[in-house]
């Protein structure tokens, strides 16, 4: 049986420098076939506030979570992983 939680994020949109609430349904794992939502690097980007080159900066220091890569030309992120950095992230600044 797959349960679903339904959380909210502050996610900061760097196009409109505004702080906007984002809903994301993310599946709880219970270790059968529940899938795990990607999104693409061009999606992060309009998340958080840096540039491409910062972007992979950070991933390659292992600062923010690892890409996969979906095809030669595509990588996506997972997003629970990308929501728990900004979690740890906030919590580091209190």
């Amino acid at each position: 049986m797959e349960t679903q939680a339904r959380r909210c994020y502050l996610l900061f949109e760097s196009d409109s420098l505004r702080w906007s609430y984002v809903m994301a349904e993310l599946q709880e794992q219970d270790g059968t076939n529940g899938l795990r939502q990607m999104i693409p690097i061009r999606e992060v980007l309009k998340l958080l506030p840096v540039s491409r080159s910062t972007l992979h900066r950070m991933v390659r220091d292992r600062r923010f979570p690892q890409a996969h890569e979906l095809s030669p030309m595509r990588v996506g992120f997972f997003l629970d992983e990308v929501v728990e950095w900004q979690k740890k992230l906030g919590k580091k600044e209190t």
